[in-house]
């Protein structure tokens, strides 16, 4: 049983939900694909590859850990680098 005021406030207080920013990256539960969040529309979430292309819904997703978000960044540089 929580002791103090703070303890009690922080019991009490209901859990916030994480929800995603506007291009932020997350993985595609489905395909373990790292994606750009572009936003919830009718009920469906879309996503689409880290540095642009075409959109793809998706069921489920979670948040990216920092080394993930990292690796997807680093990914597109080094495809866009490569491009004559």
């Amino acid at each position: 049983m929580p002791e103090t005021a703070q303890e009690q406030t922080q019991a009490a207080a209901p859990v916030e939900r994480w929800k995603p920013a506007l291009h932020e990256i997350v993985i595609d539960n489905h395909s373990n694909k790292p994606g750009e969040y572009m936003g919830k529309e009718l009920g469906v979430t879309w996503l689409r590859p880290v540095g642009g292309g075409i959109e793809w819904p998706t069921e489920s997703f979670r948040q990216a850990t920092q080394e993930e978000a990292i690796r997807a960044r680093v990914a597109h540089e080094n495809r866009r680098s490569a491009t004559p």
